[in-house]
């Protein structure tokens, strides 16, 4: 093959994947949803025969016995086929475990170690054996002969270690991620994607209230240009959950305010988020009272469909919204939509403070319905957590706070995080309509637990929730379904990948030491 036809290849490869990805949003029948899936077997057959091509190809001119015609390949088509091959099997390995099987049998294989390593060739940053090289702060590839997809290659990097780290933890690093963010910012100062993951930089290390000024910087390098106003809409939406993870709800309320107005995702989430923001601020005007109520009217009707199917999300709020409703009340409504929203716990410790204050003038108040004490019980938890173990949600590399022992004893706020979290588990037949508070409260037990280095108990809880077993009563008809069930067990299958390995099924509660997930 030629080299013309090598990038025709390439090109069609990803024409094809485009193609692919808007039927995917777009198809409401599942005919159509299949026929996508097999454009995208052909898009990964295609990338992975150019791979090959690309590693025989360097095999031969290394070894000075090449057979091809081509004699030497621009960067730019190696900058596509590690874009391509990278990302395909980076998604394929984000397949939860219950899905693989389905995948295997259309040909999707997932290798999330080489597609890291694809990916970080393309600009050279990996070390010599293609890993993660912390102490790289300059690639060994200069831009200029980067390729035109290696900007492409780095964004997938960034997003990867700094916003799925929150789905999932093997590979995970952000020392890598800050590196290639700083290079890039280097070489791209008015680059709004560089920045935006400048601004996921402070929010994984718990510092929204930085993030905030590098959002602000990135909308107004977007305000005026044509065409890029969506783009805007992302950095609002950052702006807004940085607000409501640091207890600002006036101000979230407002960026939910503008989303609502101009940003065309789904109205219904920026509805239900100005809403609850309002409400939790308290002493409303009869003006802003009206709006709550005109709002959360207005959520239900807001729904929208993606491949037939509902947003998860939306089916949340809009649960929410026909609650208030009905009840005329919501407790604890952004606390609530933080935590859901991964907010929470990224955060500063002075917004911690103000937050379990909140949660517990709550608690000591005259709630009635299950549903809410132990919504709050949840909550106040999670909260409590995160002032104890300050790094807990640390995902600079999950391997390197992994404890080597039990923790010995138990402070008071630890035996208080464990008795609140048992109650909201053990609350299943009782709830009404939270049902996702006794799955939530597994996963937060199997947080707690893993902090103290109790892994049999922690994988133990996050199985509960990564199974998908039945905790509610009677009163829940679709038992098992619950709100952002997808996300919830995804996180747990996550945290079960990267606890510590039992040495053997006879003895499943000696641990291998130092024997973890590589990361």
């Amino acid at each position: 093959m030629t080299i013309e036809q090598l990038h025709a290849e390439l090109i069609y490869a990803e024409s094809l994947l485009e193609k692919a990805i808007l039927g995917f949003i777009s198809s409401g029948d599942w005919m159509s949803f299949l026929r996508e899936a097999l454009n995208i077997r052909s898009v990964v057959a295609t990338y992975r025969t150019l791979n090959s091509y690309l590693e025989e190809f360097d095999e031969q001119i290394a070894s000075k016995k090449s057979k091809y015609e081509v004699k030497e390949i621009d960067a730019d088509f190696r900058s596509g086929v590690y874009l391509g091959m990278g990302m395909c099997l980076l998604v394929f390995s984000l397949i939860p475990s219950r899905v693989v099987i389905f995948a295997d049998l259309l040909g999707y294989k997932g290798d999330r170690i080489e597609a890291l390593k694809l990916l970080r060739k393309a600009g050279g940053w990996g070390g010599a054996d293609g890993g993660a090289d912390r102490d790289k702060r300059t690639p060994s590839i200069p831009k200029e002969e980067g390729g035109v997809r290696r900007p492409l290659c780095d964004l997938v990097l960034i997003v990867f270690h700094l916003v799925m780290s929150g789905f999932t933890r093997e590979g995970v690093d952000v020392y890598e991620a800050e590196n290639i963010v700083e290079w890039n910012l280097q070489h791209y100062p008015q680059s709004i994607f560089f920045l935006f993951g400048k601004g996921r930089l402070h929010v994984t290390r718990s510092r929204p209230d930085l993030a905030i000024t590098v959002y602000e910087d990135a909308r107004s390098k977007i305000n005026g240009q044509k065409g890029y106003e969506q783009l805007g809409s992302v950095m609002l939406w950052e702006t807004a959950l940085c607000h409501l993870s640091l207890g600002r709800w006036k101000e979230s309320a407002e960026c939910w305010k503008q989303m609502k107005d101009t940003a065309k995702w789904s109205k219904a989430v920026y509805a239900y988020g100005r809403a609850a923001c309002l409400l939790q601020a308290g002493n409303l005007s009869p003006d802003e009272q009206k709006e709550v109520d005109s709002l959360m009217s207005e959520v239900p009707t807001l729904r929208q469909r993606i491949a037939g199917k509902s947003i998860p999300l939306e089916k949340y709020v809009a649960r929410r919204a026909e609650r208030y409703i009905a009840e005329k009340t919501l407790v604890a409504p952004a606390i609530e939509l933080a935590y859901m929203l991964q907010a929470t716990y990224k955060t500063t410790e002075k917004a911690l403070k103000k937050l379990v204050d909140i949660l517990k003038a709550l608690r000591n108040s005259s709630l009635t319905k299950q549903d809410d004490i132990q919504m709050v019980n949840l909550l106040l938890a999670v909260h409590l957590r995160l002032l104890e173990y300050p790094r807990s949600e640390d995902v600079t590399s999950p391997s390197e706070k992994r404890r080597q022992a039990l923790v010995d004893g138990a402070t008071n706020t630890e035996t208080q995080i464990l008795q609140l979290l048992q109650r909201a588990k053990e609350s299943g037949g009782k709830l009404q309509q939270e049902h996702w508070v006794a799955y939530y409260a597994h996963y937060e037990l199997g947080r707690y637990y893993e902090e103290r280095g109790e892994y049999i108990e922690a994988r133990k809880n996050f199985a509960i929730v990564s199974s998908g077993s039945s905790l509610e009563g009677p009163h829940n008809a679709r038992r098992g379904k619950y709100s952002l069930q997808n996300a919830i067990q995804l996180r747990a299958s996550a945290s079960i990948a990267t606890l510590p390995i039992p040495r053997s099924r006879s003895n499943s509660s000696s641990l291998v030491p130092g024997a973890f997930k590589s990361v």
